[in-house]
């Protein structure tokens, strides 16, 4: 159940729009990108001191697809995921990745370069896995073995996100973006930090001539009629 719940909103998020790219905008451009990612910000203990974590910079990658509706407003369906890693237990791998969508307000500045103000949501995941055994822990003033989980288990989280965007006329863009996590309980509700750096290729640029073409022509068909009734 939760994994159709997950291809739903997927398919509502990143795919549905596809089917209205040619009539509401075109394609603008796809890119890839690199950057780190921060978890629940001042949430997690780290050391027996009591202190909190801030910025983690674990590794990830992204990519995403613009679809522009006009000069000034786009649809940006995104992919994320972080590296594969250990978490503060060496025994626990643990990744993330997201599904997301942001609409984007465009500001063109003198320097030829666009700021993108995001904001949009989605859908966040995590898995942790171990391969079992056991591990010795500090227990009171000695040690104690205790077993470790055998198997994989992933988390769904609905997030909200925010964040602002240059990119330049070079082909590249950097981006920062917050994430909200459970935005509707005060008690559980966390914060989570991207940042990263991406690179742009226009593949799309004879489709989005041509689309440019049929506009026209519609236009021009339909200045005709209501000149000549």
């Amino acid at each position: 159940m939760k994994s159709r719940l997950t291809a739903t909103i997927f398919l509502c998020l990143v795919l549905l729009p596809m089917a209205f790219a040619t009539e509401w905008g075109q394609i603008e451009d796809v890119s890839f990108g690199v950057g780190s990612f921060t978890e629940h910000i001042n949430q997690v203990q780290i050391d027996r001191a009591g202190s909190r974590n801030s910025f983690d910079l674990t590794p990830m990658l992204s990519a995403n697809m613009e679809w522009a509706f006009n000069e000034s407003f786009s649809l940006i369906p995104e992919f994320a995921i972080t590296l594969p890693e250990s978490g503060r237990d060496p025994n626990i791998k643990r990744f993330s990745y997201f599904f997301l969508a942001d609409g984007a307000y465009k500001l063109k500045t003198e320097s030829s370069g666009i700021i993108y103000f995001l904001a949009g949501g989605g859908l966040a995941l995590k898995t942790l896995s171990s391969s079992g055994g056991s591990e010795t822990l500090q227990n009171g003033t000695g040690t104690a073995s205790f077993p470790l989980p055998d198997g994989s288990s992933t988390s769904r989280n609905l997030v909200l996100d925010f964040g602002i965007k240059y990119k330049s006329n070079y082909d590249f863009s950097v981006l920062g973006k917050g994430m909200v996590y459970n935005l509707s309980s005060s008690r559980n509700r966390s914060f989570s930090f991207m940042m990263g750096v991406n690179w742009h290729w226009d593949l799309f640029a004879d489709a989005r001539v041509k689309t440019n073409q049929r506009n026209r022509i519609k236009r021009e068909e339909k200045d005709w009629i209501i000149k000549n009734k």
